[in-house]
């Protein structure tokens, strides 16, 4: 069955070389009850490793039944202890996390064992070695014996060939280790037992064979009991089936997660505290892209058509009134980019409370409402919604409710409450479609009005006396007096070190850099100061409501330092009068069908027409963010992933020893990583689901800034999250498993013991 020739093996440790065992020529057959002795050091227990295939060997041969095995690969070592060895040693190698029913059914799953069997099968083995009254017990609470007993039953559940024990009997007394030695010389009747003792006295009343190692050699080889019958091989242990199916190995993974768990507690909290930073990393990416892109939802009513002059001039008022006369035009918006710009909407009868919408004058809608009526104030709007935002039971209580819109924003900062008066259902027109909000047309125009005059003053404000014009922007809040005239003007110097004596005033200057909002420089305006504003004057502008602010740079950063500045009337008017300047401004037509006809109309007139349902929206700059943050993620994900790969080795490290002795009993690699795989995945879903019940709990319960950051994550990327922490997670197991597997079962276990 089993035939050496030559066998040695050689260990190397930080460069130097010595032997294990040397030149061993040997033959076991079934039925032999082997006593291998010797003294420590002595090679006695390389050489049972080295039978068992826990451990491989440098030169010679080792037969089994006339198959060679120098050149067997992990796995092909794996399956030969699955299929021919069962292991008994020393120190118990037993998972202690496992019960003693556990611990046998783990061998029996390994090995293949038809499923519906295992439980009785595993009770008839316990009770074989007399532990029925510990079944339920785990293993950390069994005394010596118990736990030898435990593992000699684990080692007949694999029904194995090959016994192969270490010294079982060396943790016990010598009562339990008679016991345990009868028990052994029972199970060798039709099996090859292998037993490495010290104590040769207490299995010469059994032993067939007698074998002694001296410093690596066979000094003795002894038949004690001469064997008369042949040799007999158990065909169909040697043919049976080895590998666990993989379907079997997950609840085997979940099981092992439910035993352990302090352990499975720390993988969780570590796989929760991963998904709520992946989580917030996807919502902060989502929140830049949107940015930088100019809004989180586009504006493409199928009746809208964006207008330029042909020969790319501002509009006029008489431009105005002659698109208004085409046929088809139902309506127009002078301001014609802020149709683009969304704003939230806080509302507790909708999902998560708030709306990611877009206002839109009260004069473009032109279908029919779906519940309630037409504003007659403007303090009324009408909601535009998907079918899944409010449910029709809601409906009843959602008209006549009261939203406010939360106007947050460098430029603007706003609370208006609304009545809703109507809701109109836009599922036709695709998933995809934003939502509006209609209001009254004088309240949005007062709206677009503050947001181009915002855009205005997005260019320059310098000072002519600066040595490098990025460090001396500031930002104004512009006041008209009766008191200066031309382009004088008063104001607040914030630099205090660096303040004008007043002598110097008439030669210090402002260059004001204005034009439209969102197409450049027309005109270029220098202000003239003539003197300070004093600080009674500050307090009462600074709680005056006119006046308007203008961002200014300082270096490469935005800040908000703020200056007073006060003009003349007729600057101010100067100033001011580039806010109503359009380029460009939208139309809405009677129905999509008159937009065709509605365009060749306005060209006729010389006017170039777009429908913007039609339009590629594509935003170069913003395409380059979203490569940009999908390149930054991938760099964090990764840095994420090594972290947490670095904090979880210690809870793998941990359990490395019973991922080794799950080996012994007949475990592959394909089984470890199907166990591995399914309990981590189990634990990053886990703190998958209690990361999301945070983002909600925040979402909803956290102040209103925190709220309308968190409003970027939609959920269609929760299953984007949720993928990138399988692969995650599933990555972890695949990794942890080579890892493991770098070793031979030999170092795993004496790693383990050591660690």
């Amino acid at each position: 069955m089993i035939k050496l020739e030559n066998v040695s093996k050689i260990y190397t440790q930080e460069g130097n070389a010595s032997v294990g065992i040397r030149k061993i020529n040997l033959e076991f057959k079934t039925g032999e009850f082997v006593a291998i002795t010797g003294e420590s050091g002595s090679g006695k227990t390389t050489l049972l490793n080295v039978i068992s295939g826990i451990d491989t060997y440098e030169e010679g041969e080792m037969y089994v039944n006339g198959e060679e095995t120098s050149y067997f690969t992990i796995e092909e070592l794996e399956e030969y202890r699955n299929k021919y060895v069962g292991f008994i040693f020393q120190n118990y190698n037993i998972i202690d996390s496992y019960t003693v029913k556990q611990n046998v059914e783990a061998a029996l799953l390994l090995n293949n064992y038809p499923a519906k069997e295992i439980k009785k099968k595993a009770q008839e083995l316990i009770e074989k070695v007399g532990l029925s009254h510990r079944m339920r017990t785990k293993a950390s609470k069994l005394s010596g014996g118990e736990k030898q007993r435990v593992v000699i039953a684990r080692a007949l559940a694999k029904n194995p060939l090959i016994i192969a024990a270490d010294e079982p009997t060396g943790n016990l007394d010598s009562e339990t280790s008679k016991q345990i030695i009868e028990l052994l010389h029972e199970i060798s009747k039709d099996r090859l037992v292998l037993i490495v003792t010290h104590d040769f006295e207490e299995v010469e009343k059994y032993a067939t064979r007698k074998i002694r190692i001296f410093d690596g050699e066979i000094k003795e080889d002894v038949i004690l009991k001469p064997k008369e019958e042949e040799e007999v091989i158990q065909e169909e242990l040697i043919s049976k089936p080895t590998k666990t199916k993989f379907f079997k190995m997950i609840p085997f993974g979940l099981n092992d997660m439910i035993a352990s768990p302090k352990r499975s507690i720390f993988n969780i909290i570590v796989y929760y505290i991963m998904c709520l930073v992946v989580v917030f990393a996807f919502t902060f990416g989502f929140y830049s892209v949107s940015l930088e892109t100019g809004m989180s939802g586009v504006n493409k009513d199928e009746t809208r058509i964006q207008l330029k002059r042909e020969d790319n001039q501002l509009f006029t008022d008489e431009d105005i009134e002659t698109i208004q006369q085409v046929s088809g035009v139902k309506s127009y918006v002078k301001y014609n980019y802020y149709l683009d710009q969304s704003y939230y909407i806080q509302c507790p009868n909708i999902r998560y409370g708030y709306l990611n919408t877009i206002l839109r004058p009260l004069s473009s809608f032109q279908d029919r409402l779906t519940y309630g009526n037409i504003p007659t104030d403007g303090k009324e709007a009408i909601m535009a919604l998907h079918s899944d935002q409010v449910t029709t039971e809601n409906l009843n209580a959602f008209v006549g409710s009261k939203v406010l819109n939360s106007y947050s924003s460098a430029y603007l900062e706003e609370k208006t409450e609304f009545t809703i008066s109507g809701v109109f259902n836009i599922d036709h027109l695709g998933d995809n479609y934003p939502n509006y909000l209609y209001v009254n047309d004088a309240f949005y125009n007062s709206l677009a009005h503050n947001y181009y005059r915002y855009h205005l003053f997005t260019r320059y404000l310098y000072q002519d006396d600066a040595q490098e014009e990025a460090q001396n922007k500031y930002i104004a809040r512009i006041f008209a007096s009766d008191e200066l005239e031309g382009d004088e003007f008063y104001y607040l110097n914030p630099d205090s070190e660096n303040t004008i004596p007043e002598s110097e005033l008439p030669s210090h200057s402002f260059h004001l850099e204005l034009g439209d909002a969102l197409y450049g420089a027309r005109e270029n305006i220098t202000l003239h100061a003539k003197g300070y504003l004093d600080q009674e004057d500050v307090m009462d502008l600074s709680e005056a409501e006119e006046g308007h602010y203008i961002p200014y740079t300082y270096g490469n950063s935005y800040y908000y330092i703020q200056t007073f500045m006060m003009v003349s009337n007729a600057m101010y008017e100067r100033i001011f009068s580039h806010v109503s300047d359009s380029y460009e401004l939208s139309v809405f037509t009677n129905s999509s069908m008159a937009n065709a006809g509605v365009k060749a109309r306005l060209k006729d007139l010389h006017y170039i027409g777009i429908s913007v349902s039609e339009l590629e929206s594509v935003n170069v700059f913003g395409v380059f963010t979203s490569l940009l943050f999908g390149f930054v993620l991938l760099q964090f994900l990764v840095g994420i992933f090594f972290l947490v790969f670095a904090i979880m080795n210690h809870s793998v490290r941990a359990r490395r020893g019973d991922i080794e002795i799950m080996r012994t009993i007949g475990a592959t690699k394909g089984n470890i990583r199907t166990m591995l795989i399914s309990e981590y995945v189990a634990c990053g879903i886990i703190g998958y689901i209690l990361s999301i019940i945070t983002f909600l709990f925040l979402r909803n319960f956290a102040v209103r800034e925190v709220k309308a950051f968190l409003a970027y994550l939609l959920p269609g990327h929760f299953i984007l999250i949720f993928l990138v922490v399988l692969a995650l997670t599933t990555l972890m197991s695949l990794l942890f498993t080579k890892l493991i597997f770098k070793k031979s079962v030999r170092k795993g276990l004496m790693g383990a013991r050591r660690s």
